[in-house]
């Protein structure tokens, strides 16, 4: 038992050190601007290449994660997280903010990798997945209380100090995290047989629940503005809808896999795209944050499932893949919610993208669910 509490808290730690600096970035932005001289329409371009280059390391390393030891990868990563901040905090120009970024994104690619390859091989990996997105929007509630305490003189710096901070703090967890895979030869042998086609289709399904439901997340600002809300309003919004999203990974927790996994993935992908749709349709700030508290529990509520159902179908390298594709769709979203708004468009285009986003995701989950269903009965016993 306490071994097992052990090998949990490490993936919490490592997943909280590889997580922290997405869910602030809203908070640095307007800062990086000024502190960096960096134009505005480039932060979209750094934020997409740090998650970028996070995904492809994890999808990279799939193919290896039954030999890697994954306490070191997750250590490796750790120490390029806070070189990552480290430089952004003492960088002066443009060009070393932007390595330093991108440095943090490899290890954020690495801690992604270990990570998700440590809980797939639990007993019940969707319980795993569904504690680690707990405690991730747990601290993302956390940091969106206090960092806005900061004082104005601190701007970006003493942002990016006070996350290095936090991660050496979660650091020496990192040790409890088991080095080595906890599957037979026979077993891998067939994982990494059958990963190539469902890694391309569980990758593209994870990339599609990221683009809809963080399509609007970076505009939040522009559609409170839009309906008569102000910046403070869009922060209250984005507070309460975090502490909201608490419930998601919560009821994942607590529902597990007895219906299976395929009803609550479905409603889970139609309710994260309703959600968004609501947010870009929203008349005025009470509907903006109740559409905000859907769609954000909504969007954590499933992944635990979608990552479970990689760990089953693949194991660690699937799971790897997986999370590696919600990934590179949050790299996209900004980006092409930005093209739709260059282009004339609006922020409902936006919400109807995320709508159809929903829609052209269930095939493909519809296609698995026999192999879903057979792999829920195996877990009957794990509830």
């Amino acid at each position: 038992m306490l071994g097992r509490f052990a090998s949990i808290s490490g993936m919490l730690a490592g997943s909280l050190i590889a997580e922290i600096g997405g869910y602030t970035m809203p908070f640095v932005v307007g800062g990086i601007v000024k502190a960096y001289a960096i134009p505005e329409g480039w932060i979209g371009f750094i934020i997409a290449g740090q998650i970028a280059c996070a995904s492809l390391v994890s999808i990279g390393l799939a193919p290896y994660l039954l030999r890697l030891d994954r306490r070191k990868l997750a250590f490796a990563g750790a120490l390029l997280v806070l070189a990552g901040y480290a430089g952004s905090a003492l960088s002066h120009g443009a060009e070393f903010l932007v390595v330093s970024r991108l440095i943090g994104g490899i290890g954020e690619g690495l801690l992604y990798a270990a990570i998700a390859a440590t809980a797939a091989e639990t007993p019940n990996a969707d319980r795993t997945f569904a504690l680690i997105w707990a405690a991730v929007v747990g601290l993302a509630v956390v940091l969106f209380v206090t960092l806005p305490l900061l004082p104005d003189w601190a701007g970006p710096r003493g942002i990016f100090v006070a996350l290095g901070i936090v991660v050496l703090a979660l650091v020496p967890l990192l040790r409890n995290i088991p080095p080595r895979a906890q599957v037979v030869d026979t077993t891998a042998k067939q994982h990494l047989a059958t990963i190539d086609a469902r890694a391309v289709t569980l990758g593209l399904v994870a990339a599609l629940l990221a683009i809809l439901a963080n399509g609007y997340y970076y505009f939040i600002e522009g559609i409170a503005q839009s309906i008569g809300g102000t910046e403070a309003q869009a922060g209250y919004a984005m507070a309460i809808s975090a502490t909201c999203a608490l419930a998601g990974p919560a009821l994942a927790h607590r529902l597990g896999t007895r219906f299976g996994r395929t009803p609550p993935l479905v409603l889970g992908y139609l309710i994260t795209g309703l959600g968004a749709y609501a947010v870009t349709h929203s008349g005025d700030q009470t509907m903006l944050t109740i559409a905000m508290c859907v769609s954000g529990t909504a969007y954590v509520f499933t992944l635990p499932y979608l990552l479970g159902l990689a760990a089953a179908s693949g194991g660690a390298p699937l799971a790897a893949v997986a999370r590696g594709g919600q990934g590179i769709g949050s790299a996209s979203a900004p980006a092409i919610s930005g093209l739709i708004l260059l282009n004339g468009g609006t922020y409902q285009q936006i919400g109807a993208l995320a709508l159809g986003c929903a829609v052209l995701a269930l095939l493909p989950l519809l296609l698995f669910s026999r192999s879903i269903a057979s792999n829920s009965i195996a877990a009957g016993g794990d509830r």
